[in-house]
């Protein structure tokens, strides 16, 4: 929620009447955003989404706050373009533990709180790369988050559940510089 679409979700979801958590590593960024938004209206909430630790401890902390959130929008991404003859699995890796791997904790700590809340939806922020693209692992890893919530769609159809993929285009941000 620091910056980019997250933190612009933030404040169309406050100026809607919505109470919103606001989670990303950086800690400064939240503030302002708290101090823009309001204290109360926004709850900033420092997590490295890319740390399935980090995910749970904040996951902890706010249901021991009482908060019970039923939309999610899981919109962390990082990536840059591949750089071609130049190793690609550790850049892969820590697109995936964010734009992927990050999505899915979260999921996972919530869905059967979300259930017992009566239901609630999951929004995961793709991208129109996911189908076309230079950056072979921003690409995929929004592919992949794209099977995966088409996926849960189907599975969690009955329980009131939704699972919901955007996938904007090229947007004016910081990762795009």
């Amino acid at each position: 929620a620091s910056s980019g679409i997250g933190a612009e979700i933030s404040r169309e979801m406050i100026k809607r009447g919505w109470k919103v958590i606001g989670v990303a590593r950086r800690e400064e960024r939240l503030k302002e955003l708290e101090h823009e938004l309001g204290a109360g209206a926004f709850i900033p909430c420092v997590c490295d989404v890319s740390e399935p630790e980090q995910i749970h401890e904040a996951s902890e902390t706010l249901k021991a706050l009482g908060l019970r959130p039923t939309l999610f929008f899981l919109n962390a991404g990082i990536g840059s373009g591949d750089s071609i003859f130049q190793p690609m699995l550790s850049r892969h890796n820590q697109t995936f533990d964010t734009n992927y791997f990050g999505a899915i904790a979260w999921v996972d700590e919530w869905v059967n709180d979300v259930k017992v809340y009566g239901g609630g939806t999951f929004v995961a922020t793709s991208s129109i790369a996911a189908l076309l693209g230079t950056a072979p692992g921003y690409c995929a890893s929004k592919a992949a988050i794209n099977a995966c919530f088409n996926s849960l769609r189907l599975q969690y159809f009955h329980e009131n559940i939704g699972f919901v993929v955007v996938m904007p285009g090229p947007v004016a941000t910081e990762m795009i510089k």
